[in-house]
């Protein structure tokens, strides 16, 4: 008997809302009819409106398996996977129709989120492009199609996408924000900040523009007050409102100190206790002016979520903070098995492993083997190395046009430049890139074989994810931090300060958590910067630099590697 009448009815049950019945009847095809791939479809849909995403995947992946080209199947699954941060297998169900000349925007547009997700930056571009080339009249894809683009730094084009997208008539303030953001990528400060306030008209409450706004002007004029003022106004219309008290937290945390950021949230945490995200906020502010209140804010945020993401990464700071490693290690391991690509879970995990004298701390944190420091060769066209670092200082220098720090970002006292050097046309800055490859390889080709978090991603070949160049004048430093996001870190030294000669004075130091522990771990591993050298190390490994004296500035340049 056909199964085609039931599959029908199915259809009709889950327009209805009769989503168990449903499921019960799509059992029994699937069952007698194990390679009825439209019956697994229909139950890998009813599973996901159930609320069984696991169930759901699997019903999904077993319809495609029977049937490959199945467009609905294979973007449904993408969602899930995408929904629960396994953005690669996404790309991976999707890329074959990509690969097969699709045109469908959906899929496409799908497709590109989750490469931006996976930190495909230049992939996710093309998707987009690709999109916009099959709906070319479509603003909402020129808008997506600009997002894309500023992530890959391509600034100029994704400012001529938002044109073509406000000549079709697009105002959306999501639009003019992504504008700012291509402008600032362009050095167009003034510009950048009159797209910013163009999203805030549109959208008075628009707290990613506010954000913006409030950091630009900081950057630019390093005036705290002038910095919140927009942000201010807005709170004085709705007090408390807590995507807006977040904006201005962040900018005092980054402008002044914690404290003062935490005393900030007081309306929001009083009128909005209940917002998970809140809450998580409050905890890291907190955390090194009061542990156990930080402790409370986490475990509020946790009640909600669950000790997954965020919410879980405060609750174990906040443990660290009150001198309970055990349980730090315990959740951090989770996140460590949950999101195995994230590098914040391994170097807490590491953080709480060193209190407890676990010997797993020092496989991860074992500086000889791990840290390499290595002076890079003379490119083609310079006669000696210190002729070619005059040039790459003088060049670095010139896109040092901002006054003082980003928010959310390690440096003080200093400025780090707006565009990725990677998009860099100067001949210089490309010269620089094009002599890293060596020491990138012999480090690469030196991690493989090992099963760890590093040599468990080793492939043929790697990629930049981010390249920039920070200035720090005297007095400044770089806070302890790790990359997120990152397999492999680095520090060139370009342009030296002489304090670099007198005690530990503008040194990379390794090992010293940028996190509040009990009890305090202080750094364990320095290394003296030298003009020409390159370190290498782990993007999951606590690193900073000892502030500076004198009156010269410490010029460097930066980059992530990624496995490609």
């Amino acid at each position: 008997m056909s199964s085609t009448p039931v599959l029908d009815a199915v259809r009709e049950d889950l327009r209805a809302g009769r989503v168990g019945r449903a499921i019960g009847a799509l059992r029994e095809v699937t069952q007698s009819e194990s390679q009825n791939a439209p019956a697994w479809a229909l139950l890998g849909e009813a599973l996901a409106r159930s609320g069984d995403r696991i169930g759901a995947e699997q019903a999904l992946w077993r319809s495609l398996e029977l049937e490959p080209n199945q467009v609905t199947p294979a973007t449904q699954l993408a969602h899930l996977l995408a929904a629960r941060g396994n953005a690669a297998e996404a790309v991976k169900v999707l890329a074959p129709f990509v690969d097969a000349g699709t045109e469908d925007v959906r899929l496409l547009t799908l497709l590109g989120s989750a490469l931006r997700a996976a930190e495909r930056r230049d992939d996710s571009a093309e998707a987009y492009e690709k999109a916009a080339t099959a709906a070319p009249d479509i603003p909402a894809i020129q808008h997506n199609l600009a997002g894309a683009l500023v992530d890959a730094y391509r600034y100029s084009e994704a400012e001529a996408a938002l044109k073509r997208a406000f000549d079709m008539g697009l105002d959306a303030p999501e639009s003019w924000l992504v504008l700012g953001r291509a402008r600032q990528g362009l050095a167009d400060f003034v510009g950048a900040e009159s797209a910013y306030r163009e999203a805030i008209r549109r959208r008075p409450m628009y707290a990613d523009a506010h954000s913006e706004l409030a950091q630009l002007v900081w950057m630019r004029t390093e005036d705290e007050a002038a910095a919140r003022a927009d942000l201010d106004k807005a709170l004085a219309s709705v007090p408390g409102d807590v995507d807006l008290s977040l904006a201005r937290a962040r900018l005092l945390e980054y402008s002044e100190d914690a404290a003062k950021a935490y005393e900030s949230l007081g309306d929001a945490l009083s009128n909005f206790s209940g917002s998970a995200h809140l809450q998580i906020a409050a905890a890291l502010l907190a955390v090194g002016v009061d542990p156990d209140l930080a402790l409370n804010h986490a475990q509020s945020a946790a009640a909600v979520l669950g000790e997954v993401g965020p919410a879980a990464a405060a609750l174990c700071q906040a443990h660290l903070a009150i001198g309970q490693a055990d349980e730090a290690a315990r959740i951090a391991e989770e996140l460590c098995r949950r999101w195995p690509l994230d590098q914040h879970p391994v170097t807490l995990a590491a953080t709480a492993w060193r209190i407890l004298g676990d010997p797993r701390y020092r496989a991860l944190y074992d500086y000889d083997r791990l840290v390499r420091v290595r002076k890079i060769e003379t490119p083609a066209g310079w006669p000696t190395l210190e002729a070619f670092l005059s040039d790459l200082s003088a060049s670095l220098r010139e896109l040092q046009r901002l006054k003082t720090h980003p928010v959310g970002q390690s440096l003080r006292f200093g400025s780090q430049t707006a565009q990725s050097l990677t998009r860099s046309g100067d001949p210089v800055v490309k010269a620089f890139f094009t002599i890293l490859d060596a020491p990138i390889r012999s480090y690469i080709e030196a991690l493989g074989g090992s099963d760890d978090v590093l040599g468990r991603r080793v492939t043929d070949g790697y990629r930049f994810s981010g390249a920039w160049s920070v200035q720090l004048r005297p007095g400044g430093h770089h806070v302890n931090h790790i990359h997120p996001m990152g397999w492999i870190s680095s520090a060139f030294h370009v342009e030296l300060p002489h304090a670099v000669d007198d005690g530990h004075q503008g040194w990379l130091k390794l090992g010293e958590p940028g996190v509040v522990t009990s009890p305090r771990l202080g750094p364990e591993h320095y290394v003296k910067p030298q003009a020409g050298v390159l370190v290498l190390f782990p993007s999951y490994m606590w690193h900073g630099t000892v502030p500076f004296g004198g009156d010269e500035p410490r010029l460097t340049a930066a980059f992530d590697v990624l496995p490609a």
